[in-house]
């Protein structure tokens, strides 16, 4: 039933890519793949923090930040599905993925979600989790409190302060012990937000915590 329900609506809403807006499948053309393939480059990096296991992510912020920007702030929600295509058409990304239980996106205050009308990293960790066999997405375990000034407004140390105390567990009737979990946002910066979520998440004994950025900046 769900299939022919795609289909129908492929049929009166065809998938057009994300990028250039020609017809494609899965929203992402074979034109703009190339070109995205071109600037996409898996990077690992195990020494910043012992609080989790690795960082992992795709792109310098520089060479997709105009696709991010529309993406985020221009009602351009449709824009999951393309980033969630570039992201599974990378066989490094996927592999890391597979070695996770459970995929979290960082939180939005609500507020923030009423103007947006959408958690940009929800809509992506919803559909990777459809992709990936036995990744378990879980939009409602992380919660933000409150709404601050915007990160991208501050430097290092400001930033560090105004994301501090701001998410708190809202569901721990779930037994984490001896799981792997992916804590997934778009950009990383001073990596001051997903630091303070994963300190958060601390208290639920993730056997091993991984974050994963669309992009480091």
């Amino acid at each position: 039933m769900i299939n022919l329900m795609n289909r129908a609506l492929d049929f009166i809403f065809p998938p057009v890519c994300g990028i250039c807006g020609e017809f494609a499948d899965n929203h992402l053309c074979d034109k703009c793949k190339d070109r995205i393939n071109l600037i996409s480059k898996f990077k690992i990096n195990t020494d910043e923090d012992k609080e989790y296991i690795a960082h992992f992510w795709l792109f310098k912020y520089e060479d997709i930040r105009e696709l991010m920007l529309r993406y985020k702030f221009n009602e351009c929600s449709y824009l999951s599905d393309t980033f969630s295509e570039i992201i599974l058409n990378n066989y490094e990304v996927r592999k890391m993925l597979k070695r996770a239980d459970y995929i979290i996106p960082v939180p939005i205050h609500k507020k923030r979600l009423y103007e947006r009308g959408y958690n940009q990293c929800e809509l992506i960790a919803k559909k990777l989790s459809r992709k990936i066999d036995n990744l378990e997405y879980l939009p409602n375990l992380l919660y933000k409190k409150k709404n601050i000034i915007p990160q991208s407004t501050l430097d290092k140390e400001e930033r560090a302060s105004n994301i501090k105390g701001v998410f708190y567990i809202k569901n721990r009737n779930i037994n984490f012990k001896e799981k792997t979990v992916v804590l997934f946002d778009d950009i990383f910066t001073t990596g001051s937000t997903v630091k303070e979520c994963v300190k958060t998440m601390k208290s639920l004994k993730f056997k091993r915590i991984y974050i994963f950025t669309i992009a480091k900046n």
